[in-house]
């Protein structure tokens, strides 16, 4: 990548702002989705571990995920680019990809825990996100922000660029959504549901709204890295969803497994946890997870 011969300016997302225009924006969750990350609330984070393997080309690697919880008015840095001060509680998502054969990324997005008129839930809306690519035949890094119905975002390359995608009402974050659909309720998770929306496709090759459905796929028995105390493999009776879309964007078709039951850590309870991701030739394997104060 070459040097830029620039300074970046840092974006300050002021949730006050973004939030006031598009409060009203009901449809996001239709009530499907729930804010299941109660545990965190009392400071705690939630890191996962995942066994990667790809089968195109041999590679291994390790994938990262934690979840952050924060009170309103405090700063969360999503990275050296890009902030959000003066919001609402929410959560701050962040995954690492390292990959042997050189390939890696990072993402972050924070999430503000909403409330829809007529709705009992509350549910995840996208404020800010951030994605760093490298190792790969096309780097970039890319951030930005959800206002109305726009996500406003500045592309790093061999050079920089400025633009938005307009992703409508209906939206959740690209690099994030995975974890958002945790919050699908138990009665419609295992048959049935079924739940479009559209996400932002910012990379070097490519600047769009794509339509994503997520629909279930019945139940399995999934078995992970993670060792109980006899060092065997556990398994977890898993929701599958298959993750389509409509329009090509980067990246293949998914398919993600949720844990049917909580799982029990240290007196926590956690909720839907992902056991396993399947990404066209690229499989993603708990390892680990964990929930520290």
């Amino acid at each position: 990548m070459k040097k830029l011969g620039l300074s970046l300016l840092l974006i300050l997302v002021v949730c006050a702002v973004a939030f006031g225009a598009t409060a009203c924006n009901r449809a996001t969750t239709e009530g499907q989705i729930e804010n299941v990350f109660f545990n965190l609330q009392n400071g705690a984070t939630e890191s996962y571990t995942y066994d990667v393997t790809n089968s195109s080309n041999s590679a291994t690697g390790t994938y990262k995920t934690t979840i952050k919880y924060f009170t309103a008015g405090q700063e969360v840095v999503l990275s050296d680019y890009n902030k959000v001060t003066d919001c609402g509680k929410g959560y701050l998502f962040t995954s690492e990809l390292t990959m042997s054969d050189g390939y890696s990324s990072k993402t972050a997005c924070y999430f503000l825990v909403s409330a829809v008129s007529g709705v009992t839930s509350t549910f995840l809306k996208p404020v800010a996100s951030y994605k760093k690519v490298t190792g790969s035949s096309n780097d970039f890094t890319e951030y930005g922000s959800y206002s109305g119905k726009d996500y406003n975002y500045t592309l790093i390359t061999s050079g920089t660029k400025e633009g938005h995608v307009t992703v409508g009402v209906k939206v959740y974050d690209n690099n994030e959504f995975h974890n958002s659909l945790r919050g699908v309720n138990n009665s419609i998770f295992g048959s049935g549901f079924s739940l479009s929306f559209n996400v932002p496709v910012v990379t070097a090759d490519e600047q769009a709204s794509a339509s994503i459905t997520a629909k279930s796929d019945g139940t399995t028995n999934i078995t992970t890295n993670v060792l109980d105390a006899d060092n065997n493999k556990v398994s977890y009776e898993s929701y599958a969803i298959n993750i389509s879309r409509s329009t090509k964007v980067a990246g293949s078709s998914q398919k993600i497994w949720y844990a049917k039951n909580d799982v029990e850590f240290n007196g926590f309870k956690i909720r839907h946890m992902i056991t396993q991701i399947v990404e066209g030739s690229v499989t993603y394997t708990l390892k680990s997870f964990a929930l520290s104060l």
